[in-house]
């Protein structure tokens, strides 16, 4: 028995399998002790349980299902913990045509599908699996994404297990309980949801409750790149459940999403001799979802002045610059032989929460406007920062804000930036809300870029610019209420209704789809950011609550 709990794979080692919680025993042992506090209808349909029998397909059992929702509030946790952390451990970066890392995750999942009755299904070249438990047509589908963002310095060469990040306090691709936290990268982007979702599953299996149809775990592969994979298995001409629920973004339920916007600028050097100290390299941000944490400019003296001059005026700007921001940046300056090296440090968040973080470019370029630089291609990039950006959520300055009712104000941060000899670019990534088509909002944009020209003379747009359309679900129906009246009842919260995000899910791809969880209301959120980490409050809330929804969605009505 051993070793159906034991496999070996090449990129983690071995990854372990775990049984269910000890000190919850079997689902036979649990029901047995559950039915002393029961009904005597409901104790017999126990008793008969945990001697063996399995309710009839197609018939409810209260008493069962009760138990089973119990039971996962009782004992899912330690389950959900453990399979967080080996889905952690797959270091599943980039995309799955270059990275091993999403094949030996399918062979994790193929095996245990396999040990539960589960069924694995592949789409693609590893873009789409299916978790599904059930038999007949599709009935509920639980969507997420496999696939994770990027960790400085990680590369498809380093050793998951033990890589350290710069960025990190913990170790990324090894999970890790601290307080009532679990670090590691997806732990809440989505490997723990994934990992609830499955132990909703066995949940289920564990005490014989067979749903009307499948019960599809769908995990996509590229939601952190193009999409492309989960975009061709939806609207591949297959029949998808009638209710499908991502668990890719908040509580209570998620009915409208922001429309994602990606706004390049690139910049070239014009021609002609500048006297002024000048960039030798800029460089900000790791990947456009995340507001940029750390941000470097490296800088060359002015004609005629020594370079312990730019030093001590670099250091003055710093100072200056950091206290007129505020005590959560942080900005340290040197000098190398030739040229002064200026590091800025913020707080790296999601970009579609940019308010919770402290963006590194902002100080970059309040220091950078202080000396004074040459109209370079950098020096226009950041002068376009500091008087379009800085201080500027919104995108006030920039002519582009506006706000829905329900889904807030238009989010705007910038994100990336980078040179090269002779160039630069910028991206801006922002949330866009209804009240705009895409045609108004590209034309705003167009105006944008045009106001920067006064500022920045060789700016143009970059041609991979993109304009995504908000997302507003029909909540109309059985789904939107029976989520809210299940996280209602569990979070003690009766006047919680739908929310908006910023962020985007491939609850959009999807009619009629919503996000339910993980992350709970008013909480900070860590996803994409270093340190990332999902509260054991989410893990032991989702659980039961999936397992209610499984009841109430894929099951034959009472």
């Amino acid at each position: 028995m051993r070793g159906v709990w034991m496999m070996c794979l090449s990129m983690v080692g071995c990854a372990s399998l775990p049984p269910p919680a000890s000190r919850c025993a079997s689902p036979e042992a649990f029901a047995a002790t559950f039915a002393r506090t029961a009904s005597a209808p409901d104790r017999a349909a126990l008793e008969a349980f945990a001697r063996g029998q399995r309710p009839d397909r197609g018939r409810r059992d209260r008493a069962i299902e009760s138990a089973a929702v119990a039971y996962a509030e009782a004992c899912a946790l330690p389950r959900a913990i453990e399979l967080t952390r080996d889905l952690v451990a797959f270091p599943t970066v980039g995309l799955p045509t270059t990275n091993p890392a999403f094949a030996a995750m399918r062979v994790y999942l193929e095996r245990l599908a396999e040990r539960d009755g589960f069924e694995l299904r592949k789409f693609g070249a590893e873009e789409v699996f299916e978790v599904v438990y059930g038999k007949g047509d599709p009935a509920l589908g639980f969507v997420m994404h496999g696939d994770v963002v990027a960790v400085k310095d990680w590369t498809t060469n380093s050793t998951s297990a033990t890589f350290r990040s710069p960025d990190w306090t913990h170790l990324p691709f090894h999970a890790e309980i601290f307080g009532r936290r679990l670090f590691g990268r997806g732990s809440e982007d989505d490997k723990g949801p994934i990992a609830a979702a499955i132990v909703a599953l066995e949940t289920l299996s564990g005490f014989g409750l067979r749903p009307r149809g499948e019960i599809r775990v769908i995990i996509g592969n590229g939601e952190e790149s193009d999409w492309d994979g989960m975009v061709a298995y939806a609207r591949g001409g297959r029949v998808h459940p009638p209710h499908v629920i991502s668990v890719d973004a908040s509580f209570p339920v998620v009915i409208a999403e922001s429309g994602f916007v990606d706004f390049g600028l690139s910049f070239t050097t014009p021609p002609g001799e500048h006297k002024q100290a000048h960039v030798v390299r800029a460089e900000a941000g790791l990947f456009l979802t995340q507001v940029p944490g750390s941000g470097e400019l490296e800088l060359e003296p002015a004609d005629g002045e020594e370079l312990g001059q730019l030093l001590v005026r670099a250091q003055a700007a710093a100072t200056s610059a950091t206290n007129a921001l505020g005590a959560a940046f942080r900005a340290e300056v040197t000098s190398t032989q030739h040229s002064v090296l200026i590091k800025t440090f913020g707080d790296a968040v999601h970009s579609s929460v940019a308010e919770e973080g402290k963006n590194a470019l902002w100080l970059l370029a309040e220091i950078a406007a202080a000396l004074d630089l040459a109209p370079d291609a950098a020096g226009q990039a950041l002068r376009v920062i500091h008087e379009r950006f800085v201080g500027d959520h919104h995108g006030q300055r920039l002519g582009l804000s506006y706000s829905h009712a329900l889904m807030g104000e238009l989010l705007v941060a910038p994100t990336l930036l980078r040179t090269a000899p002779g160039s630069a670019s910028l991206r801006v990534n922002m949330r866009r809300p209804a009240g705009r088509s895409s045609d108004e909002f590209r034309a705003s944009l167009e105006a944008a870029l045009s106001s920067l020209g006064a500022i920045a003379p060789t700016v143009q747009m970059a041609s991979d610019s993109w304009v995504g359309e908000p997302a507003v679900a029909d909540t109309q129906g059985k789904l939107v209420p029976t989520l809210l009246e299940i996280f209602r009842r569990r979070a003690n919260d009766p006047g919680a209704t739908g929310v908006a995000i910023r962020g985007g899910t491939y609850a959009r791809l999807f009619p009629g789809a919503v996000s339910f969880g993980p992350s709970l209301p008013g909480r900070p959120y860590r996803g994409h950011a270093p340190d990332e980490s999902i509260e054991l409050e989410a893990l032991e809330l989702m659980v039961p609550a999936l397992v209610e929804a499984s009841l109430a969605l894929a099951f034959p009505e009472p």
